[in-house]
């Protein structure tokens, strides 16, 4: 019977010095490298901004509010003989421009009116001069009944104008031409006229039926010549501003 030796394989053993671990090293300085973005990155950045910029635009995103400045044409033109004393209501939605930003926002409020006013008389008179008005009143929507009841309301515009003209000429009443009035919409000034409650000067709705009375003006101009008209031509400035509820 024969038998066999078992092979053993030697053990290769190997030493060695252990790696130094290096202290207070500088880390790499990387000033003036451009970490530049992949392809879907970049689609991605994109399409977050378009989104963006289309939430801005409409509903659904409670964003700062934006401003506006919508405008209003109020002339008005007097008869021959007749004091002009009216009165007429001012609201955002008197303007042209309104139905088109209130299909985008769903509340408005309006800071601030800039009246540019000028008068013209087309008729016969003497030479003469002639004190006329413009007033503001935030909640009362009588008439002036006179140029003194005018001059008592904080916010006006007075002037006065001397007229000379033959059979059918026009003539300025405004050398200047247009006239500018800033009125300030103050607290406690804004009525709904869906109620007569006063709501102050403060958000309303852009769906409303109706819509809110920011006060209101009171012009008074007095008979001017026994022939002739004058014609008060009136462009008014809203300075609103719109927001989303939601």
């Amino acid at each position: 019977m024969s038998s066999k030796s078992a092979i053993t394989t030697p053990m290769l053993v190997v030493e060695c010095d252990p790696v130094p671990i290096q202290k207070n090293v500088n880390p790499i300085d990387i000033t003036g490298l451009e970490i530049v973005p992949t392809d879907k990155e970049k689609e991605a950045r994109k399409f977050d901004e378009k989104t963006a910029l289309i939430r801005g635009m409409g509903r659904g995103r409670s964003a700062q509010p934006i401003s506006i400045v919508l405008y209003a044409d109020k002339g008005i033109a007097t008869s021959f003989n007749t004091v002009y004393d009216t009165v007429y209501s001012l609201s955002p939605y008197d303007s042209s421009e309104f139905t088109s930003v209130s299909n985008l926002y769903d509340e408005v409020i309006v800071d601030r009116f800039v009246f540019h006013v000028a008068a013209s008389f087309t008729g016969t008179v003497g030479g003469a001069s002639y004190n006329m008005g413009l007033a503001y009143d935030p909640i009362h929507n009588a008439k002036a009944g006179s140029l003194l009841n005018v001059w008592q309301h904080q916010q006006r515009l007075t002037w006065c104008s001397c007229v000379s003209t033959a059979s059918g000429q026009t003539e300025t009443m405004t050398p200047r031409g247009y006239m500018k009035w800033k009125v300030s919409v103050k607290q406690k000034s804004a009525r709904s006229t869906d109620s007569v409650q006063i709501f102050g000067h403060d958000w309303s709705s852009t769906s409303a039926t109706l819509g809110p009375v920011y006060g209101y003006v009171k012009p008074y101009i007095p008979i001017v010549g026994n022939v002739g008209a004058v014609s008060l031509a009136t462009i008014v400035e809203m300075h609103c501003r719109f927001r989303c509820r939601t």
